[in-house]
């Protein structure tokens, strides 16, 4: 999900087969498949090509000569928010990511350890990575454990598939059948206060999270665990 534009490995496969004679395969690849743009909170990827031929072995490293910009979103991300007597409402709209994963845990765990109950409200969230499933996760629990009231409410299909896909059975039993009326007048964050260190400290928690949720989680995330903790170290 580097890009605007979903590939299938099909595509991915025919786009590669027609670029096998050029010097820089790997960069033009990622041009292509990408149209040229890759989305600002993207992952990290390494392309790797193996082929076999006639002749002394070879690595070659990257010419660095591809040519990417950073994509322009359509609609740009929010998390908002409005405290009341006893509750704290969270919306959360568009691409919600690993950038902003830090202020949403913040804004949502400290209305739960200022004995307010929690809503956050999903009608308009289109897309979450990992990291924001893990503090979803993470901020579930703590309600939990501090007897505090929490509820997610108007999910979408697709960000169910993805909470049963990792284990999210805590955050699963808290979707509301029936959603609360959201207040108007919300506060929308600051999302563009934010702290390498402390994001990459929220990652690496966030899938911490996930990994203990099953062996599944524990083995997809296991690699990224360790460089996280790695990186961290070496910082």
């Amino acid at each position: 999900d580097i890009g605007k534009t979903t590939q299938t490995i099909q595509s991915i496969a025919t786009t590669l087969h027609d670029l096998t004679d050029h010097p820089d395969v790997l960069e033009d690849l990622l041009v292509q498949v990408t149209g040229g743009t890759i989305r600002a909170d993207c992952d990290d990827v390494t392309l790797v090509m193996l082929s076999a031929s006639a002749g002394l072995s070879e690595f070659r490293e990257s010419s660095g000569t591809f040519d990417v910009a950073e994509a322009v979103e359509e609609e740009q991300p929010e998390i908002a928010y409005l405290d009341t007597i006893e509750t704290t409402f969270l919306t959360l709209t568009g691409r919600i990511t690993w950038l902003y994963g830090q202020i949403l845990f913040d804004t949502a765990n400290g209305a739960i350890e200022a004995d307010h109950n929690l809503v956050t409200d999903l009608a308009h969230c289109d897309y979450m990575d990992s990291t924001i499933l893990g503090t979803l996760h993470e901020l579930s629990v703590n309600a939990v454990s501090q007897k505090r009231h929490i509820q997610i409410q108007n999910v979408s299909p697709a960000l169910r598939a993805s909470f049963e896909e990792l284990s999210m059975t805590v955050v699963m039993k808290h979707i509301a059948s029936v959603p609360e009326q959201v207040p108007e007048g919300l506060t929308p964050l600051d999302l563009s206060m934010s702290q390498l260190e402390r994001q990459q400290q929220r990652l690496l928690k966030a899938h911490e999270a996930l990994s203990a949720l099953s062996q599944e989680n524990q083995a997809q995330f296991e690699s990224l665990l360790e460089t996280l903790r790695s990186e961290m170290d070496e910082s």
